[in-house]
């Protein structure tokens, strides 16, 4: 169920199944409604898109991060732990 918070109406919710939901939403969709999903489906859903882009020699953008994001987020860490020790800016 997804809890819908709004400002200036009443909040609204939305049970999967139901039409608020569409048929886009269908392929992340595993359990029949009233089961818990969430925190565990992240890794499931994870690896269903690593393993279907391998198997199916897909390129472009994809739903997980590339080894260029990964190798991105380890020079913003150098720069990160740089700039604490000198004092000052570091480059990316």
């Amino acid at each position: 169920m997804l809890h819908f918070g709004n400002r200036d109406s009443a909040n609204e919710f939305a049970v999967r199944g139901t039409p608020v939901f569409g048929p886009d939403a269908a392929p992340y969709i595993d359990y029949p409604a009233g089961h818990v999903e969430g925190f565990p489906d992240t890794f499931k859903m994870l690896f269903r898109a690593v393993y279907g882009a391998i198997a199916n020699n897909e390129d472009g953008e994809q739903l997980f991060a590339s080894p260029a994001d990964g190798h991105q987020e380890v020079a913003i860490c150098e720069a990160i732990l740089e700039s604490n020790k000198t004092r000052t800016w570091a480059k990316v």
